[in-house]
């Protein structure tokens, strides 16, 4: 295909996505299908946004039957890891998308993370193996293949970046002549997210059209990160060298050494490949950074070392958690690099082509690492919660001294059916109490609002002036999605009460409802809500009103809108300003 139908393709793609995606958010807040089945949902969510950005990263460059391929295993590998991430996880907090009411049926953070972190690598290593049509691909292929890769992610997410400040200002220009309908589009889903995907879609294939741009910026970042090489070896030598004297004492009390250690690891790695580059004849690099290179390689394995000891302490001491196991399974990553770069720095054969075959092997193995760590085979709360149970029956760990809410919070499924089976043969009251407690449903734990129904919000809102009523369109309006702190929660919480002044004589012809809820004797902050094209919609806040008289007075029936530059509400012979405020992105 020419450049112009992959990009056209590849456009229509992104578009595709976002339409799918769209689809996907809208079922959440009305909890319709597939949002009512977890593993589904979270399945469909993530293969809808990898798969077909692999698809768009591989089009024009993979052989149509490998593309095929890999988007198939990619969709079956991401529903088996979500499948099993909801299955493990049986209740574990999961509030790190709250904020668009998504907690239950989101997969976990860092299935999501390092889901990302897992398929970087792999369409890395299947890509360049497409192109040189081997298993194994050259090491300068799988460099040019990655970095490529990495710099598209950079620009793709300023572009998306810049797109959305550019709408913004767009909006605010015309907000200053009273025209919201840029406004009012950007706040409906259905337009942000196909925007988005578009724009990624577009952003990729520029940057592949473009890939001599791609490669000189590529150029630019490794010179600037081998410039910073000389620094870490500095610092990572003063300490090495420093240590003994000052004793491991003071590193074990950290209790967090081993991190340390390996993110210093991680940056050795890190700057001594921006030294190596692709490998190449025609990348010189200078005898100075050649050996300070070879020197750094060689820092590594006492970082590690020392990482490792600090993890052999730990779990003797507390046994093995899951923050252990995957600190472990970062230590293993480490130290296959560790063990090659030391064997690369030494003087003999060919040290660049060790360092490749050390690179290229590592990468297998940090991809068999992360599928272990998301399945049963190293499932971090299945070693945790088992090794936990052993030490407490082996009476290493005291009963009285035995952390059962750890298994509750960390220890997802396992966790909970130990405690179940803990408690079925618990023999003393002091166990049966400490289990009962600990399978009680923690206080921090984040409960979404539950909406009120539409004879419920009417039980919860007090309507003046007496004797009226909230207009049905009002109940009846799907409020959960203006879930967002620009809304008075009343709307969206059944448990919020509120009070509401209906305005008949707006001056506008559309009636209008000044809703807030009450603290004590005042009024919290009070939203002006407009019935507008069958909607009902934030108008604006109240500026300055919320005080004891303004409440009895309104209470009392003494306000009414009038007309100002905008819309003001009197109160008692005084004029409050309505603000126009722009609700929440949905």
């Amino acid at each position: 295909m020419t450049p112009v139908m992959v990009g056209r393709l590849r456009l229509v793609i992104g578009l595709l996505q976002g339409g799918a995606l769209f689809w996907l958010y809208r079922t959440i807040a009305p909890h319709e299908w597939p949002s009512t089945d977890g593993p589904l949902f979270g399945s469909l969510a993530m293969i809808g946004i990898i798969v077909p950005l692999l698809f768009i990263i591989n089009l024009g460059a993979m052989r149509l039957r490998n593309l095929i391929l890999w988007m198939f295993a990619a969709g079956v590998i991401i529903a088996v890891l979500v499948v099993y991430d909801f299955y493990r996880r049986n209740g574990m907090e999961n509030r790190w998308l709250w904020m668009f009411n998504a907690h239950e049926v989101a997969p976990s953070f860092s299935l999501v993370l390092f889901t990302g972190v897992g398929f970087f690598i792999a369409q890395s290593l299947i890509s360049a193996g497409d192109a040189e049509h081997k298993f194994i691909a050259s090491f300068p292929r799988y460099f040019d293949v990655a970095w490529k890769l990495a710099v598209q992610a950079v620009i793709t997410l300023g572009f998306i970046g810049l797109l959305w400040m550019a709408l913004l200002t767009g909006t605010m220009l015309f907000e200053l002549i009273g025209i919201h309908f840029v406004r009012d589009l950007m706040e409906h889903t259905w337009f942000s997210i196909p925007v988005t995907t578009l724009a990624i879609a577009c952003s990729i294939h520029i940057t592949d059209v473009r890939a001599n741009l791609v490669r000189g910026i590529r150029t630019l970042k490794l010179t600037l990160l081998s410039s910073l090489l000389p620094l870490m070896v500095l610092f990572v030598a003063g300490f090495l060298v420093t240590l003994p004297a000052k004793g491991l004492d003071m590193l074990w009390k950290t209790h967090h050494s081993s991190q340390i250690m390996l993110g210093a690891a991680a940056w050795l790695v890190l700057l001594i490949n921006a030294v190596h580059q692709d490998g190449r004849p025609d990348h010189a690099v200078s005898k100075f950074m050649r050996a300070l290179s070879a020197f750094a390689m060689i820092l590594i394995s006492p970082l590690v070392l020392i990482a490792a000891t600090a993890i052999v302490l730990r779990v003797q001491e507390y046994g093995w958690t899951a923050n252990l196991v995957d600190i472990t399974a970062s230590l293993i990553v480490a130290a296959c690099f560790g063990i090659g770069y030391f064997i690369a720095a030494l003087p003999f054969g060919d040290p660049g082509k060790r360092l490749e075959k050390t690179n290229i092997a590592t990468a297998f193995v940090t991809l068999a690492v992360l599928i272990a760590l998301f399945s049963p085979i190293a499932d971090p709360a299945r070693i945790s919660v088992a090794d936990q149970i052993a030490r407490l029956k082996n009476g290493v760990t005291p009963a009285d001294k035995f952390d059962y809410i750890y298994l509750r919070d960390q220890g997802g499924k396992y966790g909970m059916d130990a405690l179940v089976k803990m408690r079925a043969e618990a023999k003393t009251t002091e166990d049966k109490a400490r289990i009962d407690t600990a399978m009680m449903k923690p206080k921090y734990s984040y409960v979404p609002p539950t909406p009120p129904k539409p004879e419920e919000m009417g039980a919860n809102i007090t309507v003046y002036p007496p004797g009226q009523h909230l207009p049905d369109s009002f109940l009846k309006q799907d409020w959960s999605k203006f879930v967002n702190g620009t809304y008075p929660a009343c709307l969206y919480d059944n448990t919020q009460k509120c009070e509401a002044f209906l305005i008949t004589d707006a001056v506008n012809s559309a009636p209008e409802i000044v809703i807030t809820s009450q603290i004590g004797d005042v009024f919290g902050p009070m939203s002006v809500l407009k019935f507008d094209n069958n909607q009902w919609k934030l108008l604006g806040g109240l500026n300055g009103a919320n005080c004891k008289s303004v409440a009895d007075s309104m209470r009392a029936g003494n306000f009414a809108m009038v007309p100002a530059t905008g819309e003001d509400l009197a109160v008692k012979g005084a004029k409050f300003q309505v603000i126009k405020q722009p609700e929440c992105p949905k």
